[in-house]
């Protein structure tokens, strides 16, 4: 399908930028530096002709599994929208994934300590 040919590190550091790792965590796991991480990412999108981190990862995902996705603008639309339904779908039946943080904040009224809760979605 793609004749580009990547070594075997770039392989591996650009597999776990598809997993959705980031560079940090990657570099974490390989015990190697995040300069090394940037550096390899530069060389695999300078082979590639990508340039961002989605197109690599699409790239990746459709070579690795040898799946096509060259598809028309119409084609993305349907598949998109069909996604964001599912998901929807998704959230609709499952309150409970929607990710939710509480966080408590002091408001000073003349003298006086008001406690604030709030919850960001």
């Amino acid at each position: 399908m793609n004749t580009i040919s990547l070594t075997r590190r770039q392989e591996q550091i650009s597999g776990l930028i598809a997993c959705g790792m980031s560079k940090k965590e990657i570099a974490d796991k390989l015990l190697i530096s995040e300069h090394t991480v940037d550096n390899t990412l530069r060389a695999v999108y300078l082979k590639t002709g990508y340039g961002k981190i989605n197109e690599l990862t699409g790239w990746w995902i459709s070579r690795r599994f040898n799946i096509n996705i060259d598809f028309n603008e119409l084609k993305k639309q349907i598949i998109a929208s069909s996604m964001l339904l599912l998901i929807f779908f998704d959230l609709s039946v499952d309150p409970s994934a929607i990710i939710t943080a509480r966080r408590s904040r002091r408001i000073r009224n003349e003298n006086e300590i008001e406690y604030v809760s709030f919850i960001e979605i």
